[in-house]
């Protein structure tokens, strides 16, 4: 999932055994299993329920989050999505 901030939506094909391509709408999203997309502290959407039981049991302090997570996001099998080119993504316009 790394890769989409290279490749963009190239990546559900150059990886199409990993990733997907998902339109909805308006918007485009890579798809894969957590196991090939990594947790991240940085802005990420999801449901309440979600961040409370599967989260935040992991936070600690400072950023143990990250070193606390990681295994445990990759065997876990959540879907994850990225949106394509990215949610907050900046675009100059000049």
């Amino acid at each position: 999932m790394d890769a989409v901030h290279s490749y963009g939506e190239r990546c559900a094909e150059l990886f199409p055994e990993h990733l997907r391509l998902l339109q909805v709408n308006n918007s485009r999203f890579i798809v894969s299993d957590s196991a090939y997309g990594n947790h991240t502290n940085q802005a990420f959407m999801c449901r309440r329920d979600f961040f409370l039981s599967e989260i935040t049991p992991f936070s600690g302090t400072g950023i143990d989050l990250e070193r606390n997570m990681g295994d445990t996001w990759r065997l876990k099998g959540y879907k994850v999505a990225h949106n394509v080119p990215g949610l907050f993504t900046h675009c100059r316009i000049v």
